[in-house]
């Protein structure tokens, strides 16, 4: 792992942003510059509310993309070559797992993983199963490199 990337993620705050606990874990992710490329990639055409959250966690506009459909959100991840996507849609998140499928191969790892955003807890680790499901494939991407 001497070669560890930054991986690019993105996320689609929604309604799941009320969520105190995953604002603090998308703003440690932008924080966290040596490890992580964040990106805001949502349907959501609430421009003011786009931007209040994107102000909130100091992301930049050049990584903020809000889109009209969910091909249009799968082809932007696919440009930004973003590794993880976190929505709380359930049919973009299918959708993008199907049409860009993460594929982990040495040294290049392509497509990407959604991951779908909810209040269903890891009872083994006591966290939200979404984090848990993050930190698998930060690993699985991690192991490539």
């Amino acid at each position: 792992m001497d070669n560890k990337i930054k991986i690019p993620i993105a996320f689609d705050p929604t309604e799941y942003w009320s969520n105190l606990f995953y604002r603090e874990f998308v703003d440690a992710l932008v924080a966290d510059e040596e490890n992580y490329i964040v990106y805001l990639i949502t349907l959501n055409t609430d421009t003011n509310f786009v931007n209040d959250v994107a102000n909130e966690i100091d992301l930049q506009s050049a990584n903020i993309s809000q889109l009209a459909t969910n091909s249009a959100v799968s082809a932007r991840l696919n440009t930004l070559k973003c590794l993880i996507y976190l929505t709380e849609d359930n049919v973009l998140c299918n959708f993008v797992n199907s049409t860009i499928p993460i594929q982990l191969n040495a040294n290049n790892v392509t497509g990407c993983q959604a991951l779908v955003l909810n209040n269903i807890v890891d009872p083994y680790r006591v966290q939200q199963k979404f984090i848990t499901n993050f930190h698998f494939w930060v690993d699985q991407i991690n192991r490539q490199y």
